[in-house]
């Protein structure tokens, strides 16, 4: 009786790497960071996953956790964007899709932009599946792995992040600035 009990018991603690994360994602909400979970399309899913033995489609997903920086304040005239990981790349950084075809407030042929995207999402932790910049910040969605401590993972990520965000800005004050001549 004492075992089935105590067998309980152990059944419903966290794991060990329940807490880790927990920890993790703690320190991070502690930096500024907006976590929560999401699921993205899986593109580079085998066959066996798109379609079932009994020839159903499915729509397989990658879960994933979204790390989120926002800015103090919105940026109306900044690019908007959702890139997620795919071996047969749609966009113009190798290696990722424009996830929904939405890309607003930047040109999918503007060189230097997508250039300086590519080396800030170079400098994310690897274990990155998708990103997302719209005009209230940027974020990182990905799995968390534990090779590396926490302070160097956040780090990057913050890092990484902030400089998405400062090349959004700088496209948004170039929009404002176009706007304005316009309207003169």
């Amino acid at each position: 009786m004492f075992i089935a009990a105590f067998g309980g018991i152990l059944y419903v603690l966290p794991s060990k790497q329940d807490r880790l994360l927990s920890k993790l994602r703690l320190q991070a909400r502690a930096r500024g960071f907006t976590v929560t979970a999401v699921s993205l399309p899986k593109t580079d899913a085998s066959a066996e996953e798109k379609v079932s033995s009994a020839g159903v489609k499915r729509n397989p997903v990658r879960l994933c956790v979204s790390y989120r920086k926002t800015q103090r304040l919105p940026l109306e005239r900044s690019p908007s964007w959702t890139l997620t990981f795919s071996t047969a790349s749609i966009s113009p950084i190798g290696g990722w899709q424009i996830s929904d075809h939405r890309l607003e407030n930047v040109d999918a042929s503007d060189e230097d932009y997508w250039s300086a995207v590519e080396a800030a999402i170079e400098s994310l932790p690897a274990t990155c599946y998708g990103i997302a910049v719209d005009t209230r910040g940027a974020a990182w969605i990905g799995r968390e792995k534990f090779d590396r401590d926490f302070e160097a993972f956040l780090s990057d990520l913050e890092k990484g992040l902030t400089r998405l965000q400062k090349i959004n800005e700088e496209v948004h004050l170039k929009n404002v600035k176009r706007a304005e001549s316009n309207i003169e």
